[in-house]
């Protein structure tokens, strides 16, 4: 079976969905609750995939990126029991800055425009 760009992005899909709800449900640490799931990257052979998030508190990212990277194996397993694949992914934690940079910059243009007025 041929494993075009179509599947790998389906797997990057369905795998972002169930990992927010393991990370929501059946993990015991509270950080895991700051954690949005912004993407899933899942290599052409499917072995590989790196998860990029966000964090609420921007400070702790580095701390709770680590945190995800240990709880890797434990979070895969996890996978493994709700997804069919033959062989689930090897996760890579990555923090995206991006949403909060966003944010940032449409206050600082929303500030602009009210003092404009």
């Amino acid at each position: 079976m041929a494993k075009g760009p179509g599947r790998t992005r389906r797997v990057g899909d369905l795998i972002q969905v169930e990992l927010a709800d393991i990370l929501a449900r059946e993990t015991h640490d509270a950080r895991f609750a700051l954690v949005t799931i912004l993407e899933v990257n899942v290599s052409p052979d499917l072995a590989h995939a790196k998860v990029f998030i966000s964090v609420l508190e921007k400070e702790k990212a580095r701390d709770i990126v680590d945190a995800l990277n240990k709880a890797s194996k434990y979070l895969r397993f996890h996978l493994a029991q709700r997804i069919e694949l033959r062989i689930v992914p090897g996760l890579r934690f990555i923090y995206d800055d991006s949403a909060a940079h966003g944010q940032h910059i449409s206050s600082l243009i929303d500030k602009a425009l009210k003092n404009h007025d």
